[in-house]
């Protein structure tokens, strides 16, 4: 309940959100994590989605993120 009050208390109009995208390890590096976002990010685009929100933990690669036009707005407390 904390994570979810956190979260939303940062940013509490979700529509379209992507939480916790992660790529096994050992595929890493292959290109399948750019052409599932790639994926979904056109889908939003193509149905006028605004907004996608992303929530992911301190260690992910932002620069992976910020590609597709993601940009950090703040960081929240989460307990899981």
């Amino acid at each position: 309940i904390q994570h979810e009050e956190n979260r939303l208390a940062v940013f509490p109009k979700r529509e379209f959100e992507v939480n916790l995208f992660a790529v096994s390890p050992n595929i890493q590096g292959k290109g399948y994590g750019r052409k599932l976002m790639e994926s979904y990010v056109d889908i939003c685009k193509k149905e006028g989605v605004e907004a996608i929100t992303l929530d992911t933990d301190e260690d992910c690669n932002y620069k992976f993120y910020e590609s597709f036009g993601f940009k950090k707005i703040a960081e929240f407390f989460s307990p899981i």
